[in-house]
């Protein structure tokens, strides 16, 4: 049982592998048509296009991740069927449970690889390819490192630690020289944001330098703020919800809702990495009663439309009720999990009716 077990699940990866391959080509010359139209705006050239369209990649693939594996297990069960495999393996006394707890363990072997990709490689890839378009696009000077945003404003240094929705600044550092070089005053702002074409600085503390070396501390609550930087690379700056990981979108989420501020669209799609795994499981089954048939290899065409056209309803399914629980209030863990719930009862009614 122990050679069948290894022998389906080195099919299902292989087939996984196979999947992604395919999926990740289309997908790159996808963005790369995507962005011939911007070559030529400012500096950015078809080499910059190319490397957009790489780094985007591991982002895109992992939102699909569950539809991969629906057609990967498809695909891969239904060509050990249509060579008998599978015939001979329940003749030797191997369940069709045993075989779908191997096809199961191949689905967390997959998630295990996939999902450092998707929460920690992804969204720092996606943020750089952002980050160096809208840079090449403008001819921008402001440099942004990881989720700090670095600027120069005459003889100001200015570092934001990170942008909020709504150009909302959170902690906002700010450093001034002198014509010699010499620096003249340091402050510190929590927060600060845009209103009637104003910047606003909230809980300040600055210290000013004497030439005799002293210096003394001052405290603000709330205070006008003149500087000169571009809204448009504040906004390229916020990162959007499919972008972030969940760290990052749990931290956000928390603290506006210290402020009484909930955050529709980040929750949702907090929720959907949350239930990411668990819908990968529900979506195989879907994929069993195909595989489970008795027919022709020549058949095995129609059970991958198939399965195209189950992963692109559930795709479907799954944004639609995302977009109805942000216009109708409905709770976001409803949203995300519904999809999975109808997924699973339909491919265990199917199951049932096979037996």
């Amino acid at each position: 049982m122990q050679i069948l077990r290894t022998h389906i699940i080195f099919s299902v990866l292989k087939t996984f592998a196979l999947l992604i391959a395919i999926l990740s080509g289309l997908q790159f010359f996808i963005n790369l048509i995507s962005q011939l139209g911007d070559i030529g705006s400012g500096e950015y050239t078809l080499i910059n296009a190319v490397k957009y369209s790489f780094l985007i990649l591991p982002n895109a693939i992992y939102n699909i991740l569950p539809i991969i594996v629906l057609l990967g297990t498809l695909l891969s069960l239904s060509i050990l069927s249509a060579h008998n495999e599978i015939i001979v393996m329940r003749t030797s006394g191997v369940s069709d449970g045993k075989i779908i707890n191997a096809a199961f363990m191949s689905v967390i072997l997959l998630l295990i690889i996939m999902i450092p990709v998707g929460e920690i490689i992804a969204p720092h890839a996606t943020y750089i390819a952002n980050t160096k378009k809208f840079a090449a696009q403008n001819n921008i000077t402001e440099l942004k490192i990881e989720d700090a945003f670095w600027a120069k404003d005459e003889n100001n240094f200015i570092r934001i630690s990170k942008v909020l929705p709504g150009l909302q600044l959170q902690g906002v550092s700010q450093y001034k020289f002198g014509n010699n070089h010499k620096l003249i005053s340091a402050s510190f702002s929590e927060y600060a944001f845009f209103s009637n074409n104003q910047w606003y600085l909230k809980n300040t503390a600055q210290t000013d330098f004497k030439q005799d070396d002293t210096s003394y501390q001052t405290k603000t609550a709330l205070q006008p703020w003149q500087v000169n930087i571009s809204k448009e690379l504040l906004q390229s700056s916020k990162i959007e919800p499919q972008d972030m990981n969940l760290l990052q979108l749990y931290s956000l989420i928390y603290h506006h809702q210290l402020k009484g501020v909930i955050l529709k669209s980040y929750s949702l799609e907090f929720w959907r990495r949350i239930f990411m795994p668990l819908t990968s499981f529900v979506i195989v089954i879907l994929a069993f009663p195909f595989a489970f048939t008795r027919q022709r290899s020549s058949n095995i065409g129609l059970k991958l439309f198939a399965g195209i056209i189950i992963g692109l309803a559930f795709y479907i399914l799954n944004r639609l009720l995302g977009s109805f629980s942000l216009v109708y209030n409905i709770s976001p863990i409803t949203a995300t999990i519904i999809p999975s719930l109808l997924s699973s009862i339909i491919g265990l009614l199917f199951l049932y009716k096979l037996r």
